[in-house]
């Protein structure tokens, strides 16, 4: 009789682990690309990963000063690394109107988390008269005005992974997809800075059995380090107090430039061997790049 009560015991654990790993957040352990999986809120098909060269018009390069426009680049991985594009489906079953966020990230060997935007080049540069962006995110912000109406979409990513991911095939690779199981809560901190929370599931798609051939890497890949724009302003003057970078190449050739009606002054390190005293007073267009948010290795282009 106890024997028998053991065993009926063991019956009841086994099938309570069974229904408590059915339920927990990370469904789908044995998942591959094509397959969908079936969330609270959201159903999520991988539709594709593959090795891209670059991603193309990834960059958004917005002027606003003196003249409002809107530039496109290309985006590389830094040497070393390789971009995987990540193609998907969601179908939204659920009833709440609301904000919802979905997250991507690569996982190499248990461990080795690749979820944001380093490794891209050219990296996010900012300075006075304009600012730059990326034309994709690793998640995905959904705001559902309208549950009866709205019923899912279609989305691409790109992440940038370390090439050993995609070569060591021996150890695990995998995609994980985290969704909300409702609609996130909107929470703002004494900053102003707004962010949103929920409960959340995980999926996870075994990328070990997608072929990833980088046979294909060209030599731009991780070469476009220097992300060169124009930009149209007064040379107001010499600033001879601007510090000096770059171990004093440009600190003789500093100037400032006034662009448009804006009353903030911009500090450009000019080449050393470029005349901008021949110009000062008058509006030029000149090219430079940004390091570490200053303007330098400046020529002027007419």
């Amino acid at each position: 009789m106890k024997n028998a009560i053991k065993i009926s015991l063991a019956i009841v654990l086994v099938l309570a682990l069974t229904l408590s790993l059915a339920g927990c957040g990370n469904k789908s352990s044995s998942m591959k690309v094509g397959d969908t999986a079936e969330g609270t809120v959201f159903d999520v098909t991988v539709k594709s990963a593959e090795f891209v060269n670059k991603i193309e018009n990834g960059l958004k390069i917005h002027i606003w000063s003196p003249s409002e426009e809107t530039k496109e680049q290309d985006v590389y991985a830094d040497e070393g690394y390789s971009i995987v594009k990540i193609e998907y489906d969601v179908a939204f079953k659920g009833k709440a109107n609301g904000h919802y966020t979905l997250k991507f990230e690569l996982d190499y060997d248990n461990g080795h988390i690749f979820n944001d935007t380093s490794h891209l080049v050219p990296a996010l540069e900012g300075g006075i008269g304009f600012e730059e962006s990326y034309a994709f995110s690793v998640e995905r912000a959904i705001d559902v005005e309208d549950s009866l109406q709205y019923t899912g979409e279609e989305g691409v990513t790109y992440i940038a992974v370390n090439d050993i991911a995609l070569t060591d095939t021996e150890k695990p690779f995998d995609l994980r997809v985290t969704v909300p199981t409702a609609a996130e809560t909107e929470e703002v901190d004494s900053m102003g800075v707004v962010t949103y929370t929920s409960e959340t599931e995980s999926f996870t798609y075994d990328l070990r059995k997608v072929e990833f051939d980088l046979s294909s890497k060209t030599d731009e890949q991780g070469a476009i380090k220097e992300q060169r724009i124009e930009k149209t302003g007064k040379i107001v003057g010499p600033n001879l107090k601007a510090p000096s970078i770059s171990d004093g190449y440009y600190a003789d050739n500093v100037w400032s430039i006034k662009y448009g009606d804006n009353h903030v002054l911009e500090n450009v390190y000019f080449r050393k061997d470029e005349k901008v005293d021949d110009y000062t007073g008058k509006e030029v267009t000149f090219s430079c790049i940004y390091d570490d948010g200053d303007a330098v290795d400046a020529y002027i282009v007419k």
